[in-house]
C-alpha cells in the first residue's frame, strides 16, 4: 500500500465524515431547523443495512406517514417521547450499505482523486472494515436520509 495515497485516503475519509472541522451538511441543518433530527448516535450496522434513528415532532398523521413511507415493520422500534412539553416521535430508518459505500467511492474519486486502482482487493477490504470507513458510512448515511426526507417533504407541499 502506497503510504502517500494511504495518508490521502485517511484525510479524505476524515473530511467525508466531517471530523476535520467541516460544516454539517446543509440538508441535515435544514431539517434540524424544523425539529427533525437525524441521530449520529446509537447507529446500528445490521447485515447489509445501517440503521439510523430520526426524531421529529409527533402528529398522528406524520406517525402513519413514517410507518408507511419508511416501511417500518417492527413498530416496537417506534418511540413517542416528551421533550420540553412537546411530543416527539423517534423511528428507525434502514439504508442499504451499498448505497452509502457507492456515495463514498464517488466522493473519494471526484473530490479527492482516490480511485479503485490505488488499492488491491485485500487493501479495500481492510479499509472498509476500518473505524474511519465506518465513521464515513454513518455521516454519508445521515446525509442520504436527509435528502430522502427533504424530497418526501417537498412532495407533501
Amino acid at each position: 500500500m502506497d503510504k502517500e495515497i494511504h495518508q490521502r485516503l485517511l484525510i479524505a475519509l476524515s473530511k467525508i465524515a466531517r471530523e476535520t472541522g467541516e460544516d454539517e451538511d446543509n440538508k441535515i441543518i435544514d431539517l434540524r431547523d424544523i425539529e427533525i433530527v437525524i441521530s449520529d448516535k446509537n447507529i446500528e450496522f445490521i447485515g447489509k443495512y445501517i440503521r439510523i434513528y430520526i426524531s421529529e415532532p409527533y402528529t398522528e398523521f406524520r406517525y402513519n406517514q413514517n410507518v408507511n413511507s419508511f416501511q417500518i415493520i417492527d413498530r416496537d422500534l417506534i418511540k413517542i417521547f416528551n421533550l420540553n412539553g412537546k411530543e416527539f416521535i423517534k423511528y428507525p430508518h434502514n439504508i442499504e450499505r451499498w448505497k452509502v459505500d457507492q456515495e463514498i467511492f464517488e466522493d473519494l474519486k471526484e473530490e479527492h482523486d482516490i480511485k479503485d486502482c490505488h488499492f488491491n482487493e485485500n487493501e479495500w477490504i481492510k479499509i472498509q472494515s476500518s473505524k474511519e470507513w465506518k465513521e464515513c458510512q454513518i455521516q454519508v448515511a445521515r446525509e442520504l436520509i436527509a435528502r430522502k426526507i427533504i424530497k418526501y417533504l417537498e412532495i407533501l407541499v
